[in-house]
């Protein structure tokens, strides 16, 4: 019961806060450098400008979170193009009681620099919202895996190949320096399923380091896959925040026992975007222009 009060408290705060509303240090021991007569410097390179140059991707992400107060578990889809811009983020989640929530956000260019979001959740009313380009894809950065390829990539340390190059596929592992955490969440939102996001630098003391392992295409370079190990960072974090509204004290720690965060990009350029159902889009309630059309009536 204490541990559920906390959560509730911790939840309340956050609400208060407004929280819910470069290369990379390559270095590695030179019998773990070489794959295929590659080094592992040249495969992080050749991932970095295989993201830059990417015009679109779909993928897979999957998050995985196993606290004191229960499980959760997400499945995404998205769809994402650049220009025009179109996205699609399909999500199904799971509780540990198996009760489940599925929800699908499209947004796609407006006129000039807006950007217009369609939201339906559990397939009730479509809801509208019109915003800035730079807003709307903040929205959704948790589910840019370019994004996240590149923070990723930029940050990690202590890079080590797995072993030989087998087939069409490469794995490594490196670490997210503690340092460097903080940022790296700020430029993912990797927190976002714990709601943990847009929290002050000073909660992240302690958080060690982020065991990272990352999946290249032998030939290219190209980014594969991702996997990062959070559980540690989001205890942590947790923790200084429960610490702080106890006074100073932690007498009823959380204990987070699994928390990942893993993508598999699923194509890499030439991806077709998904139109908005044409039923969702006509139907769709714009709350601003109700507000609007009210207010011009009184």
């Amino acid at each position: 019961m204490k541990k559920q009060m906390k959560r509730l408290m911790l939840g309340l705060m956050l609400l208060g806060t407004g929280v819910l509303a470069g290369c990379g240090n390559t270095d590695t021991a030179e019998e773990q450098n070489t794959a295929d007569g590659k080094t592992i410097e040249e495969y992080v390179q050749e991932a970095k400008e295989s993201l830059e140059t990417a015009d679109s991707f779909s993928a897979d992400f999957k998050n995985v979170l196993y606290d004191d107060s229960g499980a959760f578990t997400l499945d995404t889809k998205v769809i994402w193009v650049k220009d025009p811009l179109n996205i699609k983020v399909d999500t199904y989640g799971v509780d540990e009681k198996g009760g489940t929530q599925h929800s699908v956000t499209y947004l796609e260019r407006g006129e000039g620099d807006a950007v217009n979001l369609y939201m339906n959740t559990d397939g009730g009313q479509w809801t509208e919202m019109t915003m800035t380009e730079e807003n709307a894809l903040d929205t959704v950065l948790s589910n840019n895996a370019l994004e996240h390829m590149r923070v990723l990539l930029s940050a990690a340390e202590d890079w080590k190949l797995t072993g030989d190059a087998k087939g069409d596929l490469v794995t490594a592992t490196a670490v997210i320096p503690e340092e460097k955490v903080y940022a790296v969440e700020e430029g993912g939102k990797f927190f976002w399923v714990s709601g943990m996001i847009g929290l002050p630098q000073t909660h992240y003391q302690g958080v060690g380091d982020m065991p990272l392992t990352f999946v290249f295409q032998r030939r290219t370079g190209e980014p594969v896959s991702y996997e990062l190990d959070m559980a540690k960072a989001l205890e942590t974090v947790t923790n200084n925040i429960l610490r702080e509204l106890d006074g100073g004290k932690l007498e009823d720690a959380m204990t987070v026992s699994a928390y990942t965060v893993s993508c598999n990009i699923t194509q890499l350029n030439g991806v077709k975007a998904e139109p908005i159902p044409a039923g969702g889009k006509n139907n769709a309630i714009n709350y601003e222009k109700e507000i609007s059309l009210l207010q011009n009536v009184e």
